[in-house]
Parts: C-alpha cells; sequence; structure tokens
C-alpha cells in the first residue's frame, strides 16, 4: 500500500524542518506527497472491498527499487514515470537518466543511480 514508504519520508522530512534544511525539505516533498497518494489509493482500495483487482502499483523509491530487482519492467517504467511527474526540476533531472536506464534494461545502473538519488536526499 506505500505506508511504510510514506513514514519513512515523513519522518525524513520532520528531521529536514527540526533542522531547518530547506533545501532537503523542498526535494522531499514532492515524493511525499507522491507516496501519501499511493497510501490513498491503497486505502481506498482496501475500503471499497474491491477483490477483482490487483492495488495500483507503488510508486515510491522503495517500491521502485523492488521492481528492479525484480525485473518487473512495466511496474518499474510506471513507477519511474509517477516519480518524475511529480518531482521538482532539478529532481526530473537526476530522474530522467535512471528512466533511460530502465528503457534499456539495465536494471543494475537504474539500481545504482537511483540508490545515489536517495541517498542525496537522507539527513546526515
Amino acid at each position: 500500500m506505500g505506508v511504510r514508504q510514506l513514514f519513512e519520508t515523513a519522518a525524513r522530512l520532520e528531521a529536514y524542518c527540526e533542522s531547518k534544511r530547506d533545501g532537503f525539505i523542498l526535494a522531499a516533498l514532492p515524493l511525499f506527497f507522491l507516496e501519501w497518494d499511493e497510501a490513498c489509493k491503497g486505502f481506498m482500495f482496501l475500503a471499497t472491498g474491491a477483490q477483482t483487482e490487483a492495488p495500483p502499483p507503488q510508486a515510491g523509491t522503495e517500491a521502485l527499487l523492488d521492481y528492479l530487482r525484480e525485473f518487473r519492467l512495466k511496474e518499474a517504467k510506471q513507477a519511474i514515470r509517477s516519480l518524475i511527474d511529480h518531482a521538482g526540476e532539478a529532481d526530473k533531472k537526476a530522474l530522467a537518466p535512471i528512466e533511460a536506464a530502465i528503457a534499456n534494461l539495465d536494471y543494475g545502473e537504474a539500481e545504482r543511480l537511483l540508490r545515489g538519488v536517495v541517498q542525496r536526499v537522507k539527513p546526515r
């Protein structure tokens, strides 16, 4: 459902706020809102009792890493596109090479690049 990713992102965002790290706050907000949206979709899926459909694919960075590790091309493409669509301009530039690596089926490179982007926004 994406709740764990939302929790982890919210915790990082809170740490950024407490330390007044404006740049990190601005970088983390699009991901927070994306993961919030995915968690809400998951809850709505459960609340409506829809049993015939699979829940929508998650789009957080952890989900994308899982898709890459499992060679799930369709879900990886959807997840990176969703991240890019919700990212700020600087993050879009950082995510574009990941999208290209996925398109080229270079999952190892995509994972390496994604880990670099995730590491960049983690508190030190």
